[in-house]
């Protein structure tokens, strides 16, 4: 009997645990675990944000709510500084992470910081503690919350927040917007200077800085900040297209070299003529437009072939002819089309190196594409040609269509 009224208590008791552990929500996994966020805030208002998370490496990708709806001068990388590619979605970010353990995003905003008269405020709803590092000379006046840390950089004051939602509300005296506007100024000049004595062309950064002293001259600090950054920002990737043009042109110096030593020298003078061509680009400091040519000229190098025998020749001279002809009429029609590239590259000098090169192979083709001959062209993957596409797209410099179930690319008439 005894038994007997022990088994039911034990069913009743089963039953009640079952019951509740029912009633309580699945608590679904987190994709990935903030593990640090660090902001810097300048006296323009931008602010500079590093959110570095843990990631499974067995996620082929990861979606993240980042800070803010704006982002500029946007990177990801794993833990071993390899760039990861990204998909932007309003306010997160699909980063294809297979592999990484641990990913880090850095990028630009003004969402995070409002001005309403001399006092700015920086808002952030964060998962984690933060520090946030502020402008030298920096007046803090009000604080949602205590901090649990403050610390300094140099001369700039550092706060360590309390995850959650926090508002910081500052100041910053004339005396302090204009010494962060000339420190701007002194290491965007450094920058500038160490890139040029590499012998890299930096006409863009150079004109920048210049704006940034104009700003500082008629006393307009947070403009100079903001000049003197995009200087750095251009001068820092016009150094990467110059260090891919270099490549590039290496590369098609070889490829010419082997060609003649192998004795194809059919279609060789052709291939010189666009090397001599992108080294001309190089000098002028027209790297994407070196690259391109370079990748050209190898691509024409790898084709040569050894002369035919005078009787093969007679065989297809007239061929040889009828091509021409031919080939004179499409050169006369791409002229005629041809677009005006470097122009929308010099517009829009922030644009990506995998975006110029779509740029530059839509002008090739007398300015239109499809996605998927872009792909072959490029050798680029799916996913990273079509996210180019798009923001180029949001950029209002080119169009998608529709032709035949396919994606048609095309260069906006100006």
């Amino acid at each position: 009997m005894k038994r007997f009224l022990y088994g039911i208590f034990c069913t009743i008791i089963l039953s009640i645990l079952i019951i509740n552990n029912a009633s309580q929500p699945l608590l679904a996994e987190e994709p990935y675990t903030p593990e640090n966020l660090k902001l810097i805030v300048y006296s323009d208002g931008t602010v500079h944000v590093r959110y570095i998370i843990g990631v499974s490496a067995n996620l082929p990708n990861v979606t993240v709510k980042l800070f803010g709806l704006n982002f500029e001068s946007l990177t990801v990388s794993d833990e071993n500084n390899t760039l990861l590619d990204y998909t932007i979605n309003k306010s997160t970010i699909e980063v294809d992470s297979l592999g990484a353990n641990r990913i880090i995003i850095e990028y630009d905003t003004q969402d995070l910081t409002d001005k309403a008269g001399p006092i700015w405020t920086l808002t952030i709803n964060s998962p984690i503690n933060f520090t946030a590092t502020f402008p030298s000379e920096a007046v803090i006046i009000e604080l949602s919350q205590a901090p649990l840390g403050i610390g300094s950089e140099g001369q700039r004051l550092t706060l360590t927040m309390p995850a959650g939602t926090q508002r910081i509300s500052y100041i910053i005296s004339t005396t302090g917007a204009k010494a962060e506007a000339e420190q701007a100024i002194a290491e965007a000049e450094q920058v500038i200077s160490s890139i040029k004595a590499k012998g890299i062309v930096l006409t863009d950064a150079e004109e920048k800085i210049l704006q940034a002293k104009t700003a500082f001259k008629d006393g307009k600090y947070n403009s100079a900040v903001t000049l003197a950054n995009q200087a750095i920002t251009i001068a820092r990737s016009t150094e990467k297209m110059a260090e891919a043009a270099s490549t590039a042109i290496n590369e098609a110096e070889k490829e010419v070299k082997r060609a003649y030593e192998d004795g194809r020298t059919v279609g060789l003078n052709e291939a010189s003529s666009l090397l001599e061509e992108a080294k001309s680009s190089y000098k002028k400091g027209d790297y994407a437009a070196a690259e391109n040519l370079a990748e050209q000229a190898r691509t024409k190098a790898q084709k040569a072939v050894k002369p035919q025998p005078a009787w093969e020749m007679a065989a297809v001279i007239t061929i040889i002819t009828s091509a021409a002809i031919i080939g004179a009429v499409y050169a006369i029609t791409r002229r005629r089309k041809r677009i005006d590239v470097n122009r929308i590259l010099r517009e829009n000098p922030w644009l990506r190196p995998e975006q110029r090169s779509i740029l530059l192979l839509l002008a090739e083709r007398g300015g239109g594409a499809f996605e998927a001959d872009i792909r072959e062209a490029l050798d680029l993957p799916k996913s990273t040609v079509w996210r180019n596409i798009k923001r180029l797209e949001e950029e209002g410099i080119i169009e998608i269509r529709q032709v035949r179930r396919q994606n048609y690319i095309r260069i906006r008439k100006r």
